[in-house]
């Protein structure tokens, strides 16, 4: 390449991806206020009448959906990487579509997170923006793609730099690509602006007064092993649960209302407290100690609850649910080490949750770097050993396909 070639490929870098990268974060971190509004005020009128088959009717309106739109179906990630090189055809149904089936899952008492669905919808508004045809490029439609994943993260977190990160890393095992890196965490920083700055929305986390030190790795490398377990067998269950009617079945939008019958089978065992998106509970978990055997409860009936809402159909999202298991893991090992010291006990939490989402996810440097965004760099000893120990320990289990330097790593997801 000639040197005026260069600056020319240059120019049109800087004028057009940092453009691209505030549309599309600003529409995403938009929708993602519309729709943490939207399922709040949902929640706070149906939570009373989970407990009595409303699951079902979630499932029902998601199964009605998924029979015009399959991709509505399960958590979204997978189908954000199985297509962030395509077209957007048909985009905007699907952005509907899945906007719609996750408020009726998860308004339902369904078992997921926000951001699954957040990952597909901020990728589809990515690719919608390429018709505004600027310097147009083959490659347009897997960076705008990557930047609305990486809003919609930015945005839902309150993690700007670790949503960037998180977009791209999820799409290979062992790779980043500068090139996407830089608008994507642009794009995650304009979502996490739009929606927390401008229109007000609510950061999860806070901020830990740690100090690191050596006798407190017994306890915190406990809870990492444990929480990077739970990650696993939460990943084994999910690839091992066969749906009942095949994907291309005519009756396989049914899979979700079994789905919601199963999820009510399992609050009613375990409690309401597995239903639903259970962001509340980490934050109990932070700055309150449970009994070891109610903690074990948790952990079971979120993973049960959350597996088989959305490998049935459920449009919810994986990530904080593994959040909640790794929190729950954390708050067990605390227990069993009698810890009084509650900045200590939070540290252990942080370092719990960072080890679930490094195990489950297999993204350890976005695990790392949004947990630090949410709890401070005083929290970077525990996380950053999270992260690392998480991810060796559930490195076998892969709960999404995902491309390594151009090879497909086949995982039988949803």
């Amino acid at each position: 390449m000639d040197k005026r070639t260069f600056w020319t490929h240059y120019f049109i870098y800087l004028v057009k991806w940092p453009f691209l990268a505030c549309i599309i974060g600003a529409a995403t971190g938009s929708l993602v206020y519309l729709f943490n509004f939207s399922l709040d005020w949902l929640i706070s009128r149906t939570s009373s009448f989970w407990l009595f088959g409303l699951p079902i009717l979630g499932g029902l309106i998601t199964g009605l959906i998924g029979r015009w739109l399959p991709g509505v179906y399960g958590d979204g990630t997978q189908i954000y990487i199985d297509r962030v090189d395509r077209p957007p055809h048909r985009s905007l149904q699907l952005l509907l579509g899945k906007f719609a089936a996750s408020l009726a899952t998860l308004g339902t008492g369904g078992s997921g997170g926000r951001v699954g669905p957040f990952v597909l919808i901020g990728s589809i508004v990515g690719k919608l923006s390429t018709h505004l045809r600027i310097f147009p490029h083959p490659g347009d439609n897997r960076l705008t793609a990557v930047c609305g994943a990486a809003a919609g993260m930015g945005a839902l977190f309150g993690a700007p730099l670790g949503g960037g990160i998180f977009a791209a890393e999820i799409l290979f095992a062992s790779s980043l690509d500068y090139n996407v890196l830089f608008p994507a965490i642009l794009s995650s920083m304009v979502g996490y602006m739009v929606n927390h700055l401008l229109l007000g929305g609510i950061s999860f986390g806070i901020r830990l007064g740690y100090t690191f030190s050596v006798y407190h790795l017994p306890p915190i490398l406990s809870a990492i092993a444990l929480s990077a377990v739970a990650g696993m067998i939460f990943v084994y269950l999910y690839e091992k649960i066969r749906l009942p009617f095949r994907e291309k079945n005519k009756y396989r939008w049914l899979t979700p209302v079994i789905g919601g019958f199963a999820v009510t089978i399992v609050g009613l065992i375990f409690g309401r407290k597995v239903m639903g998106t259970g962001e509340g509970l980490v934050l109990t978990i932070l700055t309150n100690q449970n009994f070891i055997a109610g903690g074990v409860i948790l952990l079971i009936g979120k993973l049960l609850s959350t597996t088989v809402t959305v490998k049935s159909g459920g449009s919810g999202g994986l990530t904080f649910p593994a959040i909640i298991m790794g929190a729950i893991s954390a708050n067990v090992i605390s227990q069993l080490f009698g810890l009084e010291n509650i900045i200590l006990h939070q540290a252990i939490i942080c370092a719990g949750i960072t080890a679930a989402m490094a195990s489950v996810l297999n993204t350890p440097i976005g695990a790392a770097i949004i947990m630090l965004e949410l709890f401070g760099v005083r929290a970077a000893p525990p996380v950053v050993m999270g992260a690392i120990l998480g991810f060796i320990i559930g490195r076998p289990t892969v709960i999404y396909s995902y491309r390594d330097k151009g090879v497909w790593k086949k995982s039988r997801g949803i």
